[in-house]
């Protein structure tokens, strides 16, 4: 969720982002609780996620984030043709640790070739650190936005992104989502879960985490 800011340069949107992610332990019947508060679906897609940085983490090191996405729509919004993709690269800065929500600087581009510009990070000294990929289902409920994903090794989560911490409490509340949610990005949790079981992955993909003996039981949107 874009707050605030203006346009900077060409095509880039500068402003902050503020979220909250809460893991789901039965996605099913959080589709019924969406639809019970009123939310109106916008589509679902798989998103996939390159992350870069320097060799020495200096981003990750930082709370700071680089990121090439990749978007297919899979089941269409409103006003949304089937199978349309779409690129960005995002810069996310440190998030403000006073907060008891995510509240963070967001830069982002849409980007036209993301092969020519992963080569051109890598030229300029970034280097990949891992691909994760997730299917979203997406929603508006108010001022708000609510994402569903669903991540190898990970499971299921829901991440509500608005204008203000009140409203993603109100949201939270009519969802029935208690707690402080959790802080943690999905490379942050997917580097505690690969320390918990013994692994390294740099490729969480769908495809590739298929057959995964330690992927999560599969939940059902």
């Amino acid at each position: 969720m874009l707050v605030g800011g203006g346009r900077g340069g060409h095509n880039a949107d500068v402003a902050k982002e503020i979220e909250v992610k809460y893991r789901l332990a039965h996605p099913r019947a959080f589709r019924e609780t969406l639809r019970r508060a009123g939310a109106v679906f916008l589509g679902r897609a798989v998103i996939c996620d390159d992350y870069f940085d320097t060799r020495e983490l200096a981003l990750l090191a930082g709370d700071s984030g680089l990121r090439l996405r990749r978007r297919r729509t899979l089941r269409p919004g409103p006003g949304v043709p089937a199978g349309e993709a779409g690129s960005q690269l995002t810069y996310k800065g440190p998030a403000d640790r006073r907060s008891r929500v995510k509240i963070r600087r967001e830069i982002q581009t849409r980007v036209e070739d993301p092969a020519a510009l992963a080569q051109l990070l890598e030229a300029l000294g970034f280097v990949p650190m891992v691909r994760i990929e997730k299917r979203r289902s997406s929603f508006r409920l108010g001022p708000c936005s609510v994402e569903v994903d669903e991540l190898p090794l990970l499971g299921w989560f829901a991440e509500i992104e608005g204008p203000s911490p009140r409203a993603l409490a109100q949201a939270a509340a009519k969802l029935g989502l208690t707690g402080p949610g959790l802080r943690d990005h999905y490379v942050g949790l997917l580097t505690a879960r690969c320390k918990r079981i013994s692994r390294s992955c740099r490729q969480v993909t769908l495809a590739h985490c298929r057959v995964c003996p330690h992927r999560p039981a599969r939940g059902r949107m």
